[in-house]
């Protein structure tokens, strides 16, 4: 297959569909004081590229330590691509500069807790710059032969520091009170739910911010697949009978046949796990392991599962818990640290709030794969910890029956057996409304 070809799949989005709805943290920023203690000022960056001793200290960091989290040791290609190519487009396009000091401020924010608040300032504000570019070029349409690779390269490097905001340490909320009194149990019970409900608005709203910055690739595909980056396009070798392949498969199929069953787009839903499964055959289950094309998946599937997502449907949830699978299972990957196991909990709760409980059958794998990821990086703030909640201490009692049964015909949606044959403003409580425009 040629590289990139199944990122053309679909059309650029038109413009006025695009919606740049980016964390608060990013645009927090523009509202700080530039005298912080812990930063000065910093400025849009010239065409030379001026750096101060600060940006120097990043941009050292990127070089000797970030850079090497984005590529396989045994991946020579790629490793050429982001120790060396990189900071050469970066010092010839500032927003590319912006993006990966950004990300090496944000790379020293996981590994200080004790500096959290300084590095993830300093990553906002580079990143605030960022944003600005991507806007602009986004609008504008102008991807040429001379910024193709950088385009794709600083879109992909933003929607990492997107995906790293997604911990819960970013999250501004109000400590969950620990009294005993039916009150306050109350209130806390409500403030979990709540709590719920905004990591699901908050990653569906990646998935939208995914969806349309990646529609970028798909002008920028025929140009970048012949420009200095390609490698970043290739193939790795796929082992399709590892077990864990087998595991996706399983997993996969059980919600394929689930979405035969209901009243549902199945065509879209079978659209969307192919597109799913590719990613997976792409990003984990080659060698090497490669990272970029699974923040495609977004803009891949079609507009119909888009909108099963956003209306929250069970089993476009189900779905979304196995993309934050394949995100954290690919190895090395600290942008996930921390936040896939609150967002699985919040998913599984939403499902279970809209009365179909029974679909949290099908949240088994994806169960599996984030509960036995170690818990690494910086640690959730106390109003944020997940170890006491209800849904945890529910998953904790069924994973072991979730994942050891063999699946088997049910008289409910989601539980048949397994296939290996393809078929074809403000709401209430306070939770923001999600963007309605695909």
């Amino acid at each position: 297959m040629q590289p990139g070809l199944e990122l053309q799949r679909v059309p650029p989005h038109p413009t006025s569909s695009l919606v740049f709805d980016f964390h608060p943290l990013t645009r927090l920023v523009d509202d700080t004081h530039r005298t912080s203690p812990y930063i000065p000022s910093i400025q849009s960056l010239s065409l030379d590229v001026d750096l101060t001793h600060q940006d120097s200290l990043l941009l050292h960091h990127y070089s000797s330590i970030t850079c090497h989290t984005l590529f396989h040791p045994l991946d020579q290609a790629r490793a050429y691509t982001w120790q060396s190519l990189v900071p050469q487009l970066a010092h010839i396009y500032p927003f590319v500069m912006h993006n990966i000091l950004s990300l090496a401020a944000m790379h020293l924010a996981s590994l200080q807790p004790p500096l959290l608040h300084k590095y993830t300032l300093l990553a906002a504000r580079h990143q605030s710059h960022v944003i600005t570019a991507a806007r602009a070029r986004v609008a504008s349409q102008q991807v040429t032969s001379q910024n193709c690779s950088a385009v794709v390269i600083c879109s992909a490097l933003l929607l990492l520091y997107e995906l790293a905001i997604l911990h819960p340490s970013y999250f501004v909320s109000e400590p969950v009170s620990t009294s005993t009194s039916t009150s306050t149990t109350t209130s806390t019970s409500t403030s979990i739910s709540t709590s719920a409900a905004r990591r699901v608005d908050e990653i569906v709203q990646k998935m939208l911010v995914m969806r349309h910055l990646v529609g970028l690739w798909n002008i920028s595909m025929p140009l970048f697949s012949q420009g200095p980056a390609r490698c970043l396009l290739a193939t790795g070798t796929l082992d399709p009978a590892s077990p864990l392949a087998v595991e996706v498969r399983s997993s996969l199929d059980r919600v394929l046949l689930a979405s035969t069953t209901l009243h549902v787009p199945s065509d879209a839903y079978a659209a969307a796990i192919d597109s799913l499964w590719h990613c997976y055959k792409c990003c984990v289950l080659s060698t090497p392991p490669d990272w970029l094309r699974a923040l495609a998946w977004p803009n891949m599937v079609p507009r119909p599962f888009m909108s099963e997502l956003l209306e929250k449907k069970p089993l476009a949830l189900v779905l979304l818990a196995h993309y934050c699978a394949l995100l954290v299972l690919h190895p090395g990957s600290w942008w996930t640290h921390g936040w896939p196991r609150p967002v699985l909990f919040a998913l599984i709760e939403a499902v279970g709030e809209n009365g179909q409980a029974h679909w949290r059958d099908l949240f088994a794998w994806p169960v599996k794969v984030v509960v036995n990821q170690p818990d690494t990086g910086i640690p959730m703030l106390s109003s944020c910890a997940v170890k006491d909640h209800p849904t945890v201490t529910r998953l904790k009692a069924i994973l072991p029956c979730l994942t050891g049964r063999r699946s088997k015909a049910s008289s409910h949606p989601g539980s048949g057996d397994d296939t290996w044959e393809r078929t074809s403003s403000v709401s209430k409580n306070g939770v923001s409304q999600l963007p309605t425009r695909l």
